[in-house]
């Protein structure tokens, strides 16, 4: 079974805001100005480097760069593919949950008051069902019995002459 998580691309099939790896050649060519330094800080050759410095990246020369720079390049490299840091996420995150937990509460609060209205509603109803029947005039003969009132009065053409 697979995730449906994954299947859900944007239209440019452009899934971060930069490239992991001209995100990776910005961040380095900060701390390193030119490719013979970054060459030797993160121990790759001079020739990967100056790959590297033009936006050009394997997976090889990332695991290297990755663990000769450490977490906090690690952290830095996701911040400056979103475009934001981790810290704004979450905190935009959990102000969205905030939100939306508030306007929860307030439909509760308004579907308990339609509730209580309905349900008097409803009381006020049932005490007008289970009120005193009214007095109907039954005529002169005597002869209208429950049968009578349940089905109503007869129509003209049903009556025989």
């Amino acid at each position: 079974m697979t995730s449906g998580a994954w299947d859900n691309m944007t239209a440019d099939r452009q899934l971060f805001r930069r490239s992991i790896a001209e995100a990776t050649a910005s961040l380095l060519g900060r701390k390193y100005p030119t490719a013979k330094h970054l060459a030797k800080g993160v121990g790759i050759d001079p020739a990967t480097a100056e790959n590297l410095s033009k936006g050009h990246l394997s997976i090889t020369t990332l695991a290297s760069v990755l663990m000769a720079e450490g977490r906090g390049f690690f952290q830095a490299l996701g911040d400056e593919i979103y475009g934001q840091s981790f810290l704004d996420y979450e905190e935009a995150r959990l102000s969205k949950l905030i939100q939306e937990a508030e306007i929860a509460r307030e439909n509760i609060h308004r579907m308990a008051a339609r509730r209580q209205t309905l349900e008097a509603r409803t009381a006020s109803a049932l005490a007008d069902l289970d009120g005193p029947e009214p007095d109907m005039d039954r005529g002169t003969s005597g002869g209208a019995g429950s049968a009578d009132l349940e089905r109503g009065p007869r129509s003209p053409r049903s009556r025989k002459a």
